[in-house]
C-alpha cells in the first residue's frame, strides 16, 4: 500500500472572503446551482450572485430542504440537468455541503463549498475545487456549531493515529504521510490552546485570531487529516450509533457525539487519567457532553446503548481500525467507565 495524499483546489478564509468567489469560479463554469438552506442563503445570496455576475457567471437557486438523502441529491440534480448548470455551489452546514457533494458526484460536476459554519471538516473533504470561508459569516453563527467543530477536530489526530499503527487504509486507498498526520495533530494543539477564547469570541460576534485558527482546524485541517489517515474508533460509534432511533433525531450535532466517543476511545487505548481529565477539563470549559445524561445524547438508555454497539461492531466498521483487539464487551465497558468518569468531572 503506497503512501497517498489528496488535496484538491483552493481554500480561501477569512472577512469578506464571499466576494472572491466569482473570481474563482469563473475558472471552473459559466453557470451555477447556487443550493443551500433558507438561513445560509439569506446570508450569502446577494454577495454571492453580485460576484458570479460580476465575472460573467450566471445563477440558477433553488432551497436544500434540509433533509441529505438520495431523493434530495436527485432532484436538485435534475434542476441543474434543465438549467445547464456546470458547477455547482453548496452553501451552509454539514447536510447542505454534503448534499451539493452528491449532486457533483452524480453529475460530474466541479463543486465550490461555502460553510456558514465551522460545525464539521465538511466543507473540505469530497473533492471540491474551491473552499471559501467567510468568517465574518461564520462568526456571527450559534457558538453552538463551532464548538462541535472543535470535538469533531480533537476526533482526528488519535484516529489517526490508530489508522497509522494498524496500517488501515486512509480515505485515498493508502497510508498516511507525514504532511497528513501534521495536519490532524495540529487539530489538537490549536483547539486546546484556542477553543475557549474562540467560543468567547464567537459569543461575542467578533473576529479575533483564535476564532480564525479554530476554524481553519474545523474546516482545512480536520479535513485534510481525517481524509489522509482515516477514521477509527470514534467515527465508526457515531456511524453505529446513529442509526439507533432516536438518537440522531434528537438534534444531536455529529461533533458533539464524535466528540464523547473520542473520550471512549481514549478510555479504550488506556490514555493515562492526567491526559483523559485534561480532556475533561477542556469539554466542560466550551460545553461538549462529557456523560451519556447530557441532552444532547438523548441521556442514552440501556437499550439505546445496545443497539449502538451492536451496530458499531458490524463487519467494514472503522472501529477496526486500531491496533486493538475490540469486542462489544470491551466496547460497552469503556462506554460506562467513560460515563462514570464524565459525571465525576462536572463536580472537580
Amino acid at each position: 500500500m503506497h503512501y497517498t495524499l489528496e488535496m484538491r483546489g483552493r481554500y480561501i478564509q477569512g472577512p469578506g472572503a464571499i466576494h472572491e468567489i466569482g473570481r474563482f469560479t469563473a475558472g471552473l463554469g459559466d453557470k451555477a446551482l447556487l443550493m443551500g438552506g433558507p438561513t445560509a442563503l439569506s446570508l450569502t445570496q446577494v454577495a454571492i450572485s453580485d460576484s458570479l455576475k460580476e465575472h460573467n457567471v450566471d445563477t440558477v437557486v433553488n432551497r436544500f430542504r434540509g433533509t441529505h438523502d438520495d431523493d434530495e441529491i436527485e432532484r436538485l440534480a435534475k434542476i441543474a440537468d434543465e438549467s445547464g448548470a456546470n458547477v455547482v455551489i453548496g452553501i451552509g452546514g454539514g447536510q447542505a455541503l454534503d448534499t451539493s457533494k452528491g449532486i457533483s458526484h452524480s453529475r460530474g460536476l466541479p463543486l465550490v463549498q461555502v460553510p456558514t459554519v465551522a460545525s464539521t471538516d465538511a466543507p473540505c473533504a469530497g473533492g471540491p475545487l474551491l473552499v471559501i470561508a467567510d468568517t465574518e459569516i461564520i462568526v456571527k453563527s450559534p457558538p453552538r456549531y463551532t464548538v462541535a467543530g472543535m470535538g469533531d477536530a480533537l476526533s482526528t489526530p488519535f484516529e489517526a493515529e490508530a489508522c497509522i499503527k494498524s496500517s488501515a487504509p486512509n480515505f485515498r486507498e493508502g497510508r498516511a504521510t507525514e504532511l497528513a498526520y501534521a495536519a490532524a495533530k495540529l487539530c489538537y494543539d490549536i483547539v486546546m490552546e484556542h477553543g475557549i477564547e474562540a467560543k468567547r469570541c464567537n459569543e461575542e460576534g467578533r473576529l479575533s485570531e483564535a476564532f480564525e485558527k479554530i476554524v481553519e482546524a474545523n474546516t482545512l485541517l480536520s479535513g485534510v487529516g481525517y481524509e489522509n489517515c482515516g477514521l477509527s474508533i470514534a467515527h465508526g460509534l457515531w456511524n453505529g450509533f446513529k442509526r439507533v432511533d432516536g438518537f440522531r433525531e434528537s438534534g444531536t450535532l455529529h461533533g458533539e457525539a464524535v466528540a464523547w466517543f473520542t473520550l471512549v476511545q481514549l478510555v479504550l487505548e488506556g490514555r493515562s487519567d492526567e491526559f483523559i481529565n485534561e480532556m475533561l477539563a477542556f469539554y466542560n470549559a466550551v460545553d461538549l457532553p462529557v456523560a451519556l445524561d447530557d441532552s444532547r445524547l438523548v441521556n442514552a438508555s440501556r437499550d439505546m446503548i445496545d443497539a449502538g454497539v451492536e451496530f458499531t461492531m458490524e463487519p467494514g466498521s472503522s472501529i477496526y481500525y486500531t491496533p486493538l483487539s475490540l469486542d462489544a464487551n470491551t466496547v460497552h465497558d469503556a462506554i460506562r467507565q467513560t460515563d462514570a468518569i464524565g459525571r465525576a468531572s462536572r463536580n472537580s
